[in-house]
């Protein structure tokens, strides 16, 4: 809840249907950046090459999704081949 109330991130978390008390997986998405200046030239030639010259940055806005987690009785499912978290 602090991490939402610094405005650091939104936490989310799927529910079944069925029994919405039961937490199937959670996780955070907050605002980040792709730093040009810190990739190898190969990448950064293949992130740049997308963008029209004009509007090359050092910087380009990203959304990072961190604090992952799966409830361990839905990290694998039979006759799945993905699980909740791939």
């Amino acid at each position: 809840m602090l991490y939402t109330f610094e405005l650091l991130g939104k936490s989310y978390c799927f529910t079944l249907d069925e029994n919405p008390a039961e937490i199937i997986c959670a996780f955070t998405v907050s605002n980040d950046s792709i730093k040009t200046f810190t990739l190898p030239n190969a990448r950064k030639k293949k992130v740049n090459t997308a963008v029209p010259r004009e509007k090359q940055m050092k910087s380009y806005p990203a959304v990072l999704i961190g604090r992952s987690g799966v409830n361990v009785n839905f990290r694998k499912l039979e006759n799945e081949t993905q699980t909740i978290g791939d």
